[in-house]
């Protein structure tokens, strides 16, 4: 899991009015935790922040890096920000860090491989997840799986229990529904209607079976 990256800085002051001057330059104030490290106190620059923002809008928590105080990369998860109530600008930010050498459990996007076989005969591809829960180094966490849905048919289901996955372990329950293709009305009334025609076939084959001479005699003698 490689991480947004994100210039962080050390932060000088703790103060409100120190913290205020900051905002009005264009820069977020935070704090950094975790990881058996005491508290850092940091600042981020509003527009990379908004930016990473937008990229990410559909996901509360999400992995940065950056280098700090020295030339080490470190990991971090956005765990909380703060916005100004009247102008949605963000005021405080803070970030969670990440042990490179424990297990940490993270939302990993799943990102869907190939057209379903139910899709191309009518049916409806319905996606009950698009993130997985997982437990793994942070090195050996992908940024996205990726899950083959080509051999899905009409009705068929996929669960977690279906999903594969390397050095890492799924924390979802093994029988969630991760995806399944639902059949339209239209398409399962022209599924069944071969076999109501072939219901139908033998009575019409004998209403309409020609008349024989040796049918034609019968009828004489009776």
């Amino acid at each position: 899991m490689k991480g947004i990256p994100i210039n962080v800085k050390l932060r000088e002051g703790k103060k409100k009015g120190y913290n205020r001057r900051l905002r009005a330059k264009g820069i977020v104030p935070g704090i950094l935790y975790g990881a058996d490290k005491p508290p850092t106190l940091i600042e981020v620059d509003e527009r990379e922040l908004n930016a990473i923002l937008r990229a990410q809008a559909a996901r509360e928590h999400f992995l940065v890096s950056f280098t700090l105080d020295s030339k080490e990369t470190s990991y971090a998860f956005v765990k909380e920000i703060q916005h100004d109530p009247i102008k949605g600008r963000p005021i405080h930010i803070d970030l969670e860090s990440v042990s490179l050498t424990r297990p940490i459990v993270a939302e990993v996007p799943i990102e869907f491989v190939g057209t379903p076989e139910g899709v191309k005969k009518g049916g409806v591809l319905s996606v009950n997840l698009r993130e997985l829960a997982v437990r793994g180094l942070i090195e050996e966490i992908p940024d996205a799986i990726q899950v083959d849905i080509s051999k899905l048919d009409l009705g068929d289901t996929l669960h977690i229990k279906d999903v594969k996955v390397e050095k890492i372990k799924v924390l979802n329950e093994p029988d969630e529904v991760v995806a399944s293709i639902f059949v339209p009305r239209l398409v399962e009334e022209k599924l069944a209607a071969p076999t109501e025609t072939a219901k139908e076939a033998p009575e019409t084959e004998a209403q309409e079976k020609p008349e024989t001479k040796e049918s034609k005699g019968k009828a004489k003698e009776e």
